[in-house]
């Protein structure tokens, strides 16, 4: 990035993920680069948007999967309130779903833990020109996918009817959280989670918990 003065300045970077390891060594590896600092770690999605709020982020290093807040939720807020911070999303896992879900909340890139060496900082600095940067495995994942998706789709086209309220609920299923527990997390009562439990079942054609869970599983909401 370049200051007023046409100086370069160093892309703010703000690392997100709920593993305390890799957290701390994606920071290490970061702050090896001359035009990286980073300026703060999060645990979770809530924190990160807490961050945004407090302290001025060029780029959002974001896990996808985290307890608490959903990591695509939090990135609405953080464009709500500081559209000019892009979010690059990471995953162990290039499942379709996620490429959809990025693009649905106008991330600015996906890579995965799988990527060779160097695309991470690779994609850092192209999302912080303002590009768009989507790693090796991702693009090889959705080539791959083009050439298998048949004619008729119906597990992304039910998932397309889905708010993103039903979307959390339907991860809460599917990490065995009870109707209590999920209520609790997002703040809601019981009684709104069995609705949604019931609007779900009658959205995606199915008639219980368990084949919520595996519905969510197999469609890479949540991993098993």
């Amino acid at each position: 990035m370049t200051g007023g003065d046409g100086m370069s300045k160093a892309i703010r970077i703000l690392v997100v993920d709920d593993h305390a390891l890799i957290r701390e060594a994606l920071a290490d590896r970061l702050r090896k680069e001359h035009d990286f600092d980073v300026v703060g770690k999060a645990a979770d999605a809530g924190d990160a948007v807490a961050l945004v709020q407090k302290t001025p982020v060029d780029v959002v290093l974001m896990d996808i999967e985290m307890p608490g807040l959903d990591s695509f939720e939090a990135t609405r807020r953080i464009q709500a309130f500081s559209p000019r911070t892009r979010v690059l999303f990471v995953s162990a896992f290039p499942h379709e779903r996620f490429v959809e879900q990025v693009q649905a909340v106008k991330g600015h890139g996906f890579v995965t833990k799988m990527d060779p060496p160097g695309v991470l900082t690779e994609a850092i600095r192209a999302v912080a020109r303002g590009e768009r940067y989507y790693s090796p495995v991702i693009q090889k994942q959705a080539a791959k996918s083009v050439d298998e998706v048949p004619l008729q789709h119906p597990g992304r086209s039910r998932l397309a009817s889905l708010t993103p309220r039903e979307l959390e609920i339907l991860r809460g299923i599917a990490r065995g959280h009870t109707q209590k527990e999920i209520a609790a997390q997002l703040h809601i009562s019981v009684k709104t989670v069995e609705t949604h439990c019931t609007n779900l079942m009658a959205k995606l054609g199915l008639h219980n918990r368990v084949e919520l869970a595996r519905f969510a599983i197999r469609e890479g909401i949540i991993q098993p």
